[in-house]
């Protein structure tokens, strides 16, 4: 399972834009994280339609993860043929309250969204099963990592995230895994990893499995790929 991704870059470094992917197939299209200046990207990128099913899967709530959900909301409703955004969580999502909190805000109206559990998400071709998982990114706050279960094998997407043991216990629990996609910055950061840990955590010879994303800084480009990982591309409409 590739993901695509929007942008590439830590909250402060608009240059890679906000982090955010997805999965798109002629029936649904899934989305990781909708910050700021997505839901402007997949408006002009013609990627919102009303004939396609729409689910997102939000990490946390910082604004470059969450920033642009009620755009999106918004645009499916009044510009795709009231086309209801489907935001999906599960247990280990303990800040539904707060995406609730933050749309109730900004005036988007429960009517035009759905909340569905990840056990209500369509059979696609991209994954069999996905769960939300508990990490730390900042003590002010409560976020998630995702685990897909896919046919080639389990992949976890990381987001924003500091602590290492998420990453240390999924690869114990399934060392056939097929991707890691992980936080990683330039240096030691409070509220992320930073390249040196990844590095260390990560068994040399599983590094061509791990994809770099959310960079705070050009100059860890090329300490990613001396390392033996790969850095998240972003698409090209």
């Amino acid at each position: 399972m590739e993901l695509k991704f929007l942008g590439r870059g830590a909250m402060l470094y608009p240059e890679e834009g906000n982090t955010s992917c997805y999965m798109e197939d002629e029936n649904n299209f899934f989305l990781i994280d909708c910050g700021t200046p997505i839901a402007d990207k997949l408006i002009l990128q013609g990627k919102l339609r009303e004939d396609k099913n729409y689910y997102v899967f939000i990490t946390h709530t910082h604004c470059d993860h969450i920033g642009s959900l009620a755009t999106l909301i918004a645009y499916l409703t009044y510009k795709c043929n009231y086309n209801k955004l489907n935001i999906v969580y599960d247990d280990n999502v303990e800040f539904l309250d707060d995406i609730k909190l933050y749309l109730k805000a900004v005036h988007s109206a429960p009517t035009n969204y759905n909340i569905i559990k990840t056990k209500e998400l369509p059979r696609n071709k991209f994954f069999k099963k996905v769960e939300f998982i508990k990490t730390f990114h900042t003590s002010s706050l409560k976020s998630c990592g995702l685990i897909f279960d896919t046919e080639d094998g389990k992949v976890l997407y990381t987001s924003d995230i500091k602590n290492e043991e998420p990453v240390i216990e999924f690869i114990n629990n399934n060392p056939d895994f097929s991707r890691i996609y992980i936080d990683t910055s330039i240096s030691e950061n409070p509220a992320h990893l930073d390249i040196e840990t990844v590095n260390r955590i990560i068994p040399e010879e599983l590094h061509n499995r791990v994809y770099c994303m959310h960079i705070n800084d050009k100059r860890i480009i090329k300490k990613i790929k001396k390392y033996g990982f790969h850095v998240v591309k972003i698409e090209k409409k």
